[in-house]
């Protein structure tokens, strides 16, 4: 295996162990949105976002891992995180909570079957 599909096949093993954790930290968000603690989800959510570009970015560096055989949409967060954006600059965490629930953790839990799947084969 060359340097450069095995780099890209640890980043996909460390997705793995990751985006679980990301979800977890989604939770945590939009729990403590949904409970009137939006200084504590404010605080957290930076890390979220943080998370969020890391695991879009692996997802797109590895594209060529997968030769076209896979449907993950590398695009898939595009448009979930353009509209948080629009409803952070809002302030209507609400709408924060139920696109990081309703759309983001989907796709995430789509991504994280697709790469354990493609791991396998």
């Amino acid at each position: 295996m060359d340097e450069q599909r095995q780099l890209m096949e640890d980043t996909l093993k460390q997705a793995t162990e990751y985006i679980p954790k990301l979800i977890g930290g989604i939770e945590t968000v939009t729990d403590r949105f949904q409970t009137g603690s939006q200084s504590q989800a404010i605080a957290l959510f930076g890390e979220v976002l943080d998370g969020l570009e890391w695991i879009n970015d692996a997802v797109n560096l590895t594209m060529p891992f997968w030769g076209g055989s896979t449907g993950i949409d590398p695009q898939a967060l595009q448009e979930p995180l353009k509209a948080m954006a629009e409803a952070l600059e809002n302030q209507d965490y609400t709408l924060v909570s139920d696109i990081l629930n309703y759309e983001i953790k989907p796709i995430l839990i789509e991504w994280l079957n697709d790469i354990k799947m493609g791991l396998k084969g």
